[in-house]
């Protein structure tokens, strides 16, 4: 009984979060002036005001052909520069051009000549992934970068993030274990984790989850979960454990782990993962400052804007790993990007180079080892399968998340489990759609109503920067077409409608969606549901309307 309430309160506060959503969109827009505050967002009222501003919309529009100027990312042949739209629909060209440099690098850094005779060991990284000093004299923008890496999803490796937005962290978190005399920016200064920052500022009785490795372990601690799923609806790939903090720095520094079934001291069982130690320090913190912030080339995440502003969850996660713990070969959660910055320590990293985002096979004539030493960023693509391994006792900040540029590959991931879902729905003779968005919710992290309403968020965020969305009913929007940021709004704004309409109307999996129905079934209203699918096409309307006249006025 005690697992069937649980799982009604857990449903319940679902509702209300994608309720909150909703109604943060609605009360934006109706601020805004376009809807008068008293007015309910009726369908028929709310679906003539969007047709007004766009009348040859209509649901035969198909969702990857994006109105565009007729001036065509920048063209993976050349410099020059696609219009924000025109870039938003070749990211799987730009993509594929990308991975098939990724293999020409790997292939002229191997060590022997014979394509049969590779091996993953004979690769030297600097020679395959780019490796950025961000700093601020060499001229590198956010873009630049997001263009480089982000939007081709290729990784990288970011250096001078701890002289920067982690410094303050580096000094908390890290003890030096002597100052090095050397010039030479190769010799690596070795430091300590500092455990007393943790237990004072966090407490000793702060519980954190342990991680051990799928072997039949016998822990000092008692496992408190055993199932297919972890907590958060992923694959668990190793028991966990919940204990406190007091405890966890007791199993490092009495190495404890040594005789958890491990040939030896390099080879531990235990791992502090998926620990979401940002989100206790601002629930007991409210008044403090964060102790880090997120680096600005990987900000505007979607994923974890939605789920803090809406929801009690986020990916945002320290790990925590003594010598030789490792997490095993996987591409991560949701096809999310990541990044990965180490405080402490150092981590080698195995990937391979996808074959078309095939997420079943890899390859391992093409992989290749990346070293990421303390004080290093690493950009993770979305799909690429990896694994990783602690060279040294070593603490990282570690971030899934979602952005416009690669909701196209979240969606198609999302596609491979609704048809898992649907397959066991048909033997089971089902057609609730609340069950099915559970099911979704539960195997994967996300339904399709929370990518739904996680889009219409974004696009609101991007519009009210590029000021489509006035603060105010009495003002008009001051639509600036040549703000510094105004390719990259669009260019997001782009990739969203084009995923928006792709859930909305894509022929191909309409019959197998069905947002309508799964809006109703989530939001537990029928007019809600409506709301949510005309907000969407009011705002995509008002996309199309200033986007004409921001082609106009700047030439890109």
């Amino acid at each position: 009984m005690s697992t069937i309430h649980e799982g009604e309160q857990e449903s319940e506060c679902h509702i209300l979060s994608q309720r909150k959503a909703l109604q943060y969109c609605l009360n934006i827009i109706k601020s805004s002036g376009y809807i008068p505050e008293n007015t309910t967002l009726d369908v028929p009222w709310f679906a003539a005001k969007t047709s007004s501003l766009h009348p040859d919309w209509n649901d035969s529009w198909h969702p990857t052909v994006i109105p565009y100027a007729s001036e065509r990312l920048h063209s993976t042949s050349s410099t020059e520069l696609l219009t924000p739209w025109d870039a938003a629909s070749n990211l799987q060209h730009v993509r594929h051009d990308a991975l098939q440099r990724m293999i020409d690098r790997l292939r002229q850094s191997c060590t022997v000549s014979d394509d049969a005779s590779w091996q993953q060991y004979n690769y030297n990284h600097q020679s395959i992934i780019d490796v950025v000093n961000w700093n601020d004299d060499d001229g590198i923008t956010v873009l630049s970068l997001k263009h480089k890496f982000i939007y081709r999803n290729i990784p990288c490796i970011v250096k001078g993030l701890d002289k920067h937005e982690y410094l303050n962290i580096a000094k908390l978190w890290t003890r030096r274990q002597g100052e090095s005399n050397s010039n030479s920016t190769n010799e690596r200064i070795h430091s300590q984790i500092n455990t007393e920052w943790f237990l004072t500022q966090l407490g000793e009785d702060c519980l954190v989850p342990i991680r051990h490795n799928v072997a039949n372990i016998e822990s000092p601690i008692q496992s408190s979960i055993d199932t297919q799923l972890d907590l958060e609806g992923r694959a668990n790939e190793c028991l966990t454990t919940i204990a406190s903090l007091k405890q966890w720095v007791y199993l490092l520094q009495s190495k404890q782990y040594s005789n958890m079934n491990s040939p030896n001291d390099e080879d531990p069982n235990i791992y502090l993962k998926d620990w979401h130690l940002q989100q206790q320090w601002e629930s007991s913190h409210q008044k403090q400052a964060l102790f880090y912030m997120t680096p600005e080339i990987f900000q505007h995440d979607l994923l974890n804007d939605y789920l803090i502003k809406f929801t009690s969850g986020d990916y945002r996660f320290v790990y925590w790993g003594p010598i030789g713990s490792r997490t095993n070969l996987h591409s991560d959660v949701m096809n999310s990007l990541s990044w990965s910055y180490n405080v402490c320590g150092e981590k080698e990293w195995t990937f391979y180079i996808p074959k078309n985002y095939d997420t079943t096979s890899i390859n391992h004539r093409q992989s290749f080892k990346v070293t990421q030493l303390s004080g290093d960023c690493l950009f993770v693509p979305a799909g690429w399968k990896h694994e990783v391994q602690n060279l040294v006792e070593t603490v990282s900040i570690n971030h899934n998340w979602v952005v416009p540029a690669s909701l196209d590959l979240t969606w198609k991931c999302m596609l491979d489990e609704i048809e898992a879902v649907e397959k066991e729905m048909t033997s089971w003779g089902m057609e609730s759609f609340e069950i099915r968005e559970r099911m979704l919710l539960g195997c994967f992290g996300l339904d399709v109503s929370s990518l739904f309403l996680m889009i219409l968020v974004g696009m609101i965020h991007q519009m009210k920067k590029l000021d489509l969305l006035p603060k105010d009913s009495n003002e008009k929007p001051s639509f600036d077409a040549i703000r510094p940021d105004s390719w990259e709004l669009w260019f997001d704004l782009g990739c969203m409608i084009s995923i928006g309409n792709t859930i909305l109307i894509d022929s191909s999996t309409k019959h197998v969606v069905d947002l309508p129905r799964r809006l109703e079934a989530t939001l537990g209203d029928k007019t809600m549901a409506s709301n949510a699918l005309q907000s969407y096409y009011f705002l995509r309307s008002t996309c199309f309307e200033y986007y004409g006249l921001y082609t106009q006025g700047q030439r890109i």
